[in-house]
């Protein structure tokens, strides 16, 4: 699997990568991985089949990267493909997972909406911002999207997929089962990008299921050691933001986390 290269990695980062990956090079060969596969893109061939507007959309982090090369494989690049990408938060590696993603499988319909997070004395926001980028990809391609949730990866997902299930006439929910083993599988057995942020583990204190690829900083900062993470992989972002915060307000942060 090829881990994208980043040399913000600690002492015992790849050592604990290499420990995992072994069990994603088994996994990879399942036939069980086959047919998960086969449902996934059989419930996206459904879902354009009875309306062929709509996306998929990309965060660069693991599900969708998987998701979006199921809809490659199934459609082609007929299916719009839009990240909504967050300045100056986004995550920098994000970048390299998308050219790397590219490369591999070249698509004709890319797209990227970028929204910029609004300041005050109390910080960045991203209140609304997001949704503002959520809503010009539904103008732009349809109320309809291809989505790489997962039931496992929260209560509220989970809650979700047994409600609604792999497919409604808005959502396309096509790993919505599979663990994150799966995952992490199916990258190895497609030769497909990942993202760093998987092997940025503090030496493997953390579990790769447990890290995130999201934009830096915000209120989501304190979640899942997110803070302690960020102030150690991603110390020239959060200097840079901060920078620019103070430029924009004319106030100093301090030591005071203000994103």
């Amino acid at each position: 699997m090829p881990l994208i290269p980043c040399d913000r990695l600690l002492p015992g980062d790849l050592d604990a990568w290499e420990r995992q990956h072994r069990f994603d090079q088994l996994l990879a060969r399942s036939p069980r991985l086959t047919r998960k596969e086969e449902r996934a893109m059989g419930v996206i061939r459904q879902f354009f089949q009875d309306d062929p507007s709509g996306y998929v959309g990309v965060s660069w982090g693991k599900d969708s990267v998987v998701t979006a090369h199921l809809v490659w494989r199934a459609m082609g690049d007929r299916v719009p493909v839009v990240w909504v990408r967050e300045e100056p938060h986004k995550n920098p590696f994000c970048l390299d997972v998308r050219d790397a993603f590219f490369a591999l499988c070249p698509h004709k319909n890319y797209h990227e909406i970028v929204v910029q997070y609004s300041h005050d004395e109390m910080g960045w926001h991203a209140t609304g911002t997001m949704e503002l980028g959520f809503k010009t990809s539904r103008q732009m391609f349809g109320d309809r999207h291809v989505s790489g949730v997962r039931g496992k990866e929260s209560s509220i997902r989970e809650l979700v997929m047994k409600r609604w299930g792999t497919s409604t006439d808005r959502t396309a929910r096509p790993i919505g089962w599979w663990s994150g083993e799966d995952v992490f599988a199916y990258l190895e057995k497609h030769n497909l990008p990942v993202h760093p942020a998987y092997a940025m583990s503090m030496g493997g204190l953390h579990t790769r299921s447990r890290l995130r690829v999201c934009c830096l900083g915000g209120e989501r900062g304190t979640m899942f050691n997110r803070r302690e993470l960020e102030e150690t992989y991603y110390r020239p972002e959060i200097e840079a933001i901060t920078q620019e915060w103070e430029r924009l307000t004319g106030l100093k942060a301090g030591s005071r986390w203000v994103l």
